[in-house]
């Protein structure tokens, strides 16, 4: 392992030189062992949505090709946490099933002074629930590459009693290849720093439009899950009501 000098680092990083140089001579162990629980804990529901798995991923590649480290140790390392961090969100679900998991939501919910943009709908659980029962395996493959909704789908497919052994091959699938673009993001910055930023700067209009474009969708996919879930509603109450009849 080499500790990159000062007089070497490009010029985007000389103002958090110092940081830089400390994380770079602390990376092994120190470093990757925050790599191993962050990315567990990006699979941990709540905690998930808090947790820069990704991010530290990306920076845990640049500086281990910058001192020398084998980037297979950073893939073996961030494929391990996620495989603990999903295992142990998969039982957790398991265990709670479906209304812990939403009594869990309605706690946290009620946590005082948490903020709005926080607050998370119990009934999330019911409408992920349904995607696994028709869409299990690709659901779980595909939410690998989704930031914040992989904190869900763990507990939610433990709860919706998915297969475990369907569930991890998915998961693990869908995880080693996103953390391996990642890494290679990540080494792509570390050699060609300065390429990367004149990029980044030219596509910072571009980057804005597609930020809109995204919220779009989102807000597109939200309000067709919430007519999906007024329609079951809507069915259940007349079923109650020829019940009653």
């Amino acid at each position: 392992m080499t500790v990159p000098n000062l007089a070497d680092l490009p010029a985007v990083l000389k103002p958090i030189a110092p940081v830089y140089l400390w994380v770079a001579q602390n990376f092994v162990p120190w470093g990757l062992i925050l790599l191993f629980f962050s990315s567990a804990m990006e699979n941990w529901l709540i905690i998930g949505l808090l947790t820069p798995g990704e991010i530290l991923i990306v920076a845990g590649a640049f500086i281990a090709s910058d001192i020398g480290v084998s980037l297979g140790i950073v893939l073996g390392v961030s494929v391990a946490g996620s495989t603990a961090g999903i295992l142990v969100a998969y039982l957790l679900g398991r265990k709670l099933g479906v209304e812990g998991l939403q009594k869990l939501l309605v706690a946290w919910n009620g946590l005082p002074r948490l903020p709005r943009f926080l607050k998370l709908n119990r009934h999330l659980v019911d409408d992920l629930g349904e995607y696994f029962a028709t869409h299990g395996a690709v659901t779980s493959f595909t939410a690998r590459f989704a930031y914040g909704v992989k904190a869900f789908i763990p507990p939610v497919a433990g709860a919706a009693g998915m297969n475990p052994f369907a569930f991890m091959a998915t998961s693990l699938l869908g995880g080693a290849l996103y953390t391996t673009l990642l890494i290679v993001a990540g080494w792509f910055l570390q050699r060609n720093v300065r390429l990367a930023t004149t990029i980044l700067k030219g596509l910072s209009t571009f980057g804005s439009v597609i930020l809109v474009a995204l919220v779009i969708f989102a807000l597109l996919i939200l309000r067709r899950i919430a007519l999906r879930r007024q329609s079951r509603k809507g069915r259940f109450q007349a079923k109650s009501a020829g019940k009653d009849e």
